[in-house]
């Protein structure tokens, strides 16, 4: 279950903007309703078993739901729910987890702003050897 999990939610967060202009009539045309139907019970499966995961203490659940719910991808924005998973896939040493909640830091998304708190969650990540939390890293000094 987990595995398949993952991956749904990764086409979840990859696919989700390209469904929602194609419901519009986008670039990639107009989805018919049962399609886009069945889709939508698609995100809501793997938005459930994601939490699942993450309420039982799964790091990457918790990061995928924190980022989806950071951006307001298939789960609308909710930046306390965000501010929640992130936390939680930061403690459990996530790499990604620690830059995304030292975005929200940096930036005040859902917390208020605060440098040095972004600086010790970029540091983390950047220790954990993720480039893009040392380039924030060198851009805060």
């Amino acid at each position: 279950m987990k595995i398949r999990t993952i991956l749904l939610a990764g086409a979840v967060a990859l696919g989700a903007p390209a469904l929602a202009n194609a419901q519009d009539g986008g670039m990639l045309g107009p989805v018919t309703d049962p399609e886009f139907a069945a889709v939508s019970d698609a995100f809501d499966t793997a938005v459930s078993e994601l939490t699942t995961l993450a309420d039982g203490g799964n790091v990457t659940a918790c990061r995928l739901l924190g980022i989806m719910y950071s951006q307001g991808i298939v789960t609308g924005q909710d930046l306390d729910q965000a501010q929640t998973y992130l936390t939680c896939a930061a403690e459990g040493g996530d790499a990604l987890g620690n830059h995304y909640l030292g975005l929200h830091y940096l930036y005040g998304w859902g917390v208020d702003a605060d440098q040095d708190t972004a600086a010790s969650y970029f540091q983390t990540a950047a220790d954990a050897g993720l480039p893009h939390a040392a380039a924030e890293l060198m851009e805060l000094q």
